[in-house]
């Protein structure tokens, strides 16, 4: 392949890793059963296939498809042999942890069973994720002929004004919390180099062997491009709402490895050197998406859930695009109009990671996992950690706890499963749990991307999604571990709702406070009655007929 190439661009950005990001290498790693993507030197990377796959779909443009291809490269599906290779090469990505941070994080995922509530037997595995502040950085270069260099320049622009915008999310699950990224401040740089003469081309081969211009000799035929204030991204079709709450009581999601003194521990992540709670993305998701499966089974007449989990998951094309639909799921369903046919995984309900406001001390973390009793060794110890403690006797988990202002509040609650035989406690049914109390958390972040949506599901995708939130919202609904014990009690105080390109749905948009109402008793009356009556109509063809409400109850079928 011979191209005239007259001039190469080269884009190079530092993103920081907002939320975790999950690259995986398709195998399993000292027991994580997906590992993070590796070099040759065992260190752990960001493939250029990955980020060439995300930039090529990241759609800022109109849709420019011939644009697309002439840069990006095409191929014909029905004849291997037509088509061209790409022009924009883009390289693997060096990734920088954290400091402190060694290694990557492992994420626990399980499946919620539909039936019982309780995790389901056989879905749990476990990711290893890069943490948030990893930095990494993108390289790529576009060598183009004279009659593409003005559209590959857009190109180049566009990029960069969408990575500086925060629109690049990488990586696998993002719909549940992980792989949003950001641009390092001023670390962008665009640089156009000529190849059009000879001189040009030998400049640029010194440039390659030196790594800069001879001493004394200008770097002719390379010049940095400054940034343009004439690109214009495409406005995304979105909602997003932001939740800010508070929990009622203790509310944690699990972490999997127990602690030495309890078995266990709220689930953490380092965020600039301290630890933070997290409430992943994908705890929050899974819990909308069951309320939301519920609701529509009441509504529809599908009466219960099945007893094996697969078949649990509501077969339902408004729950597939809202939430997303495995490979097996890929049909076309009858009876929804043209271009509603599922694509595997392609979720429009996106949940960030929820973090807690409230951090601990990398190393006083490391003090409560690896405490070896609840209590102090020295049982004549009292107050807070280190007074009148013995030299060399160990701190138990209570003292460490009372010496930090963030962590006094906590409880190391003890558990005993009762023998319902004899009414004492059963044997080797002892477990215990770090309970967090008094901890102040982010808000939660929900966005709906409308244009991943049909047009026709737009309306009922958002009804449906006010029905769970209002259940959310009412504590209704309870967040992370243990919900059935008493943990996970939440209240909603404000919802603030945001609607880009939505049309009529920008009626909703506004910041809302709660009290103690549902979401749906403050939201506008005027919007919220078309809400209901495009909902009430999307129903009837769904099934024929909307079911009557409860006596004395709440109507359900209306938003």
């Amino acid at each position: 392949m011979a191209r005239d190439v007259s001039c190469r661009y080269g884009l190079s950005a530092r993103l920081r890793v907002v939320t975790a990001l999950a690259v995986g290498s398709g195998a399993e790693e000292r027991g994580v059963d997906l590992a993070v993507a590796r070099d040759g030197r065992g260190r752990p990377y960001v493939p250029g296939t990955g980020l060439a796959g995300a930039l090529r779909a990241w759609g800022l443009l109109e849709g420019d498809r011939d644009r697309e291809r002439r840069l990006w490269g095409w191929q014909s599906p029905e004849d291997a042999t037509q088509g061209w290779a790409s022009r924009i090469w883009v390289e693997d990505a060096v990734v920088e942890l954290p400091p402190g941070v060694s290694m990557e994080e492992v994420r626990d995922g399980i499946a919620i069973d539909r039936r019982t509530g309780a995790a389901a037997r056989g879905f749990k595995y476990e990711r290893a994720v890069l943490p948030a502040g990893t930095v990494i950085t993108l390289r790529l270069g576009c060598a183009v002929e004279p009659e593409h260099e003005e559209e590959a320049l857009a190109l180049l622009q566009e990029i960069r004004a969408g990575l500086r915008a925060g629109r690049l999310w990488l990586g696998a699950a993002r719909s549940r919390g992980l792989g949003r990224l950001e641009l390092v401040e001023g670390s962008d740089r665009l640089l156009c180099e000529r190849l059009g003469s000879r001189e040009e081309m030998l400049a640029a081969l010194r440039r390659r062997v030196r790594r800069e211009p001879p001493e004394g000799e200008p770097d002719q035929g390379r010049e940095e491009v400054s940034r343009t204030t004439a690109v214009q991204l495409a406005e995304a079709a979105e909602l997003r709402l932001r939740l800010r709450w508070r929990p009622l009581g203790p509310l944690m999601v699990r972490a999997g490895a127990e602690g030495l003194s309890v078995d266990s521990l709220p689930l953490t992540t380092a965020v600039e050197g301290e630890r933070a709670l997290l409430l992943p993305g994908s705890s929050i998701k899974g819990a909308l998406r069951a309320r939301a499966e519920r609701i529509l089974r009441t509504l529809l007449g599908r009466g219960p859930a099945p007893a094996d989990l697969p078949g649990q998951l509501l077969p339902h094309p408004l729950v597939g695009w809202m939430f997303g639909t495995a490979p097996a799921g890929e049909e076309e369903r009858p009876g929804h109009g043209a271009g509603t046919t599922l694509r595997p995984g392609l979720a429009a309900v996106w949940v960030a990671d929820c973090l807690s406001r409230s951090r601990v001390e990398a190393g006083l973390w490391v003090e409560i996992e690896s405490a070896r009793r609840l209590e102090p060794a020295d049982p004549g110890v009292a107050g807070g950690r280190g007074e009148g403690a013995r030299p060399g006797s160990e701190p138990g988990l209570r003292e460490i706890l009372d010496g930090s202002p963030v962590l006094r509040a906590w409880d190391p609650a003890v558990h005993v499963a009762i023998d319902r035989w004899t009414g004492g406690a059963a044997e080797e049914r002892l477990f215990s749990l770090l309970e967090p109390h008094g901890m102040e958390w982010d808000p939660i972040e929900i966005v709906v991307h409308l244009e991943r949506l049909p047009v026709e599901l737009h309306r009922p995708a958002v009804a449906l999604l006010l029905l769970v939130l209002d259940d959310l919202a009412r504590g209704e609904l309870p967040l992370g571990f243990a919900t059935n014990r008493g943990l996970g009690d939440l209240e909603v105080e404000e919802v603030e709702i945001e609607v880009r390109g939505g049309g009529r749905l920008g009626q909703l948009a506004g910041r809302h406070r709660l009290g103690d109402r549902g979401l749906l008793a403050v939201l506008d009356p005027a919007a919220l009655a078309e809400l209901r009556d495009d909902w009430r109509r999307w129903l009837e063809g769904e099934d024929g007929a909307v079911p009557a409400p409860p006596a004395g109850g709440r109507e359900e079928a209306r938003p």
